[in-house]
């Protein structure tokens, strides 16, 4: 269930539209709806989360923010499967099951620690 996040630091890139009570301090692969997800590498994730299908786009930009570099991944920019969410909480590391190959076999990601998540509005 999504949680509030009492996070209020976080920026939005720019086209990204947020709700007042958009800031939230974790997702499930029951929370449907759209999310922008920072990691302390400074990736971005978009998420669409719903009941049929989901799907994930990272945006990718080689930075380095405090210890955290981050590096370029396979597909980066464009829109993979979501397979689930099993772990995307504040201050812990991300890590979904996606299908980066397309062909259905199933990869696992983990990010750097997550600084924000945001519910986007359609």
């Amino acid at each position: 269930m999504t949680k509030p996040s009492q996070s209020q630091n976080a920026t939005t890139p720019g086209g990204a539209r947020c709700i007042d009570s958009g800031l939230v301090e974790a997702v499930t692969d029951l929370d449907y709806g759209r999310y922008l997800v920072i990691t302390v590498s400074a990736s971005e994730y978009v998420l669409d989360v719903g009941p049929q299908a989901s799907s994930l786009i990272r945006s990718f930009q080689r930075q380095t923010k405090r210890e955290w570099e981050a590096v370029p991944l396979r597909r980066d920019g464009e829109i993979v499967a979501l397979l689930g969410i099993i772990q995307l909480q504040i201050g812990r590391p991300a890590v979904f099951r996606i299908d980066v190959r397309g062909d259905g076999i199933e990869t696992t990601r983990t990010t750097t620690p997550v600084c924000d998540i945001r519910r986007l509005t359609e």
